[in-house]
């Protein structure tokens, strides 16, 4: 797909919005779901521990881990759904000096590089992981693979969506640096 230049913006301006296929849409959306109630689980938890606490003087003993535990899967939850919507902050010193065609390469870089570290962290990780199949949390008495499994499993989906982003970008058929608050819906 080709695009004509834009003073505006400096970049290539596309005939139709760019669109994820369908099952990166649905990703998308999965991962917004569960990252809202994630958020939802912790405010609850918070509260109810607050409430438990200082009215009836009887805290609750597993509460606050699970506030916590939900609170790190949700801000990895997060960081996939980021990643797949290219909207992590970034520094644009080179997007008005740089050609279309540069910025294609810097950024298809950039998504390599994501991509290939979230790979090296699941491969040189996993022996670990499996160490955290028998030990439990203490009040939940949650296997630790539950709460470590979902961060290895959420830098899988980050190097997916990198990769996806990338050959998307590499190809043309994405924008090369989204506009600040766009979205691919």
């Amino acid at each position: 797909m080709t695009g004509t230049s834009s003073p505006k913006t400096g970049g290539v301006q596309f005939a139709a919005p760019f669109s994820l296929p369908a099952p990166m849409r649905w990703l998308d959306k999965l991962e917004e779901v569960i990252s809202v109630a994630l958020l939802i689980v912790v405010l609850v938890a918070v509260f109810t521990q607050v409430v438990a606490r200082y009215v009836f003087q009887a805290p609750l003993f597993w509460g606050d881990e699970l506030a916590r535990y939900c609170y790190v899967w949700m801000t990895f939850c997060a960081g996939t759904f980021i990643t797949g919507r290219r909207s992590h902050i970034t520094i644009g010193m080179l997007d008005k000096r740089l050609s279309t065609k540069a910025l294609r390469v810097v950024e298809c870089f950039a998504m390599l590089i994501v991509a290939f570290s979230c790979i090296a962290l699941i491969y040189f990780s996993y022996p670990w992981l499996l160490k955290t199949i028998r030990p439990k949390s203490s009040a939940l008495r949650m296997p630790m693979v539950f709460l470590y499994g979902g961060v290895w499993l959420a830098f899988g989906v980050m190097a997916l969506h990198s990769l996806v982003n990338f050959y998307y970008v590499a190809i043309g058929r994405a924008p090369v640096l989204p506009e600040a608050s766009e979205t691919f819906e």
